[in-house]
Formats: C-alpha cells, sequence, structure tokens
C-alpha cells in the first residue's frame, strides 16, 4: 500500500512540476565536401506527442539544442554554429499527415528561422521513423568547418516518435 501511495505521489510531482516526457530521439548527419571527416550530433531527444484524429497524424515537437552532444566539436556547435544561447530550441509542426505515414511536410524553427520542411515517415508498431533534409544556409548557420574540413550545407535529420 505504501508503495502504491509513493508512486502516486511521484507521478503527481512529476505532472506538476512540467515534467515533459520524451517521445524520441534523432540524429542529425553531415557530409564532408572537402576533406574526409563526416560529422554526427547525439542527444536529439524530441518532446512532443504525435495527434492521430480522423485517420491524420499531427503535432508539435521540439529539440533542446543547448543538450545536443557533437562531441569533441561541442563548443563550437552550441557557440559558433547553433548558438544554443540565443536559440535553445528546435520546434517541428507537423502538418497532417496519413496515419499509415509517408511523405509529410511541416515547419521547422531553427536558429531564429521558420522554414518548411518535406520528408518521409514509416509507421512501426512503437511509432513513426522520419527522415529529412534541410539546408543549414536557409537556417542562417554560418558554414560548417574545421581546418581543412568543410561539411556541406545539406544536414540529414532522421530518428523515431513514439506514438
Amino acid at each position: 500500500m505504501f508503495k502504491q501511495v509513493f508512486t502516486l505521489i511521484s507521478i503527481a510531482m512529476l505532472l506538476a512540476s512540467g515534467f515533459v516526457m520524451a517521445a524520441g530521439k534523432c540524429e542529425i548527419t553531415g557530409h564532408a565536401v572537402k576533406g574526409t571527416l563526416d560529422f554526427s550530433v547525439a542527444g536529439c531527444i524530441i518532446e512532443g506527442k504525435p495527434k492521430i484524429e480522423g485517420g491524420k497524424v499531427t503535432g508539435e515537437f521540439t529539440v533542446d539544442t543547448t543538450k545536443l552532444d557533437g562531441g569533441v566539436r561541442n563548443q563550437h556547435m552550441h557557440e559558433k554554429y547553433l548558438e544554443t544561447k540565443s536559440f535553445p530550441k528546435a520546434i517541428l509542426k507537423l502538418d497532417p499527415m496519413p496515419e499509415a505515414g509517408g511523405p509529410f511536410t511541416g515547419k521547422l524553427s531553427l536558429h531564429g528561422n521558420e522554414k518548411e520542411i518535406k520528408g518521409v515517415a514509416e509507421k512501426s508498431s512503437i511509432g513513426y521513423g522520419f527522415k529529412f533534409e534541410i539546408n543549414r544556409k536557409e537556417f542562417g548557420i554560418a558554414e560548417v568547418s574545421y581546418k581543412d574540413i568543410l561539411i556541406g550545407d545539406s544536414l540529414s535529420v532522421s530518428g523515431t516518435i513514439d506514438k
């Protein structure tokens, strides 16, 4: 009995504190156009849940950019490229897409800019897998370079969102 009461109190405290359950994860990758080093960003936790009504899926999904992990390039990524102190969140507003998955569109707010994106989603038993491309120039992000390495303008975003 005590265990059940403690569990209920813990859940109530989490809800009252505004704690948001993660809905999924994503990965951001870029490919070198000069040099040989591609890069990948980890720590991309998605908050928000898909809303399913009338055979369509919509939703608003947020990523805390201050928690992204670019490994040894963290300082450059946060200070020079993403400027996470000024732009701590990325938000995707998904346009209605078929519940079964397929092509989708939405508006992505990143680095102080909002642009339309297009991607593809696949439905699974636990949610949706997704993939879309962005052009860093369209979001006002500086050219990504280090010594003799230059990353292309196109960045790939992929991941999963739980139902």
